[in-house]
């Protein structure tokens, strides 16, 4: 699903607002080597909530690198089978 294989991406799931602390997520994946950042990109699952505002540069920054990728808010059925296929869940 969503072009992605099963156990080779990490992902992250909830409302895009602070108390989620994505800004941290993001930081954290952009730590990781390039080579681990590329075969493991960290997919955001979710809608924009209240703030987002605050990590919209560095969302717009890690989205640009082609490692992150916001997939937007789901249907429970494609969400499943991500959250089934994820290396980790962030």
């Amino acid at each position: 699903a969503h072009g992605v294989v099963a156990r080779e991406y990490f992902l992250c799931v909830g409302t895009l607002e602070p108390r989620k602390n994505l800004t941290l997520a993001l930081r954290a994946h952009a730590l990781l080597p390039e080579a681990v950042r590329q075969r493991f990109p960290l997919l955001i699952v979710g809608m924009a909530g209240w703030q987002h505002e605050q990590f919209s540069e560095e969302l717009r920054t890690a989205l640009a690198t082609g490692d992150v990728c916001l997939l937007g808010y789901l249907p429970d059925e494609d969400l499943a089978q991500l959250l089934a296929g994820a290396r980790a869940l962030i």
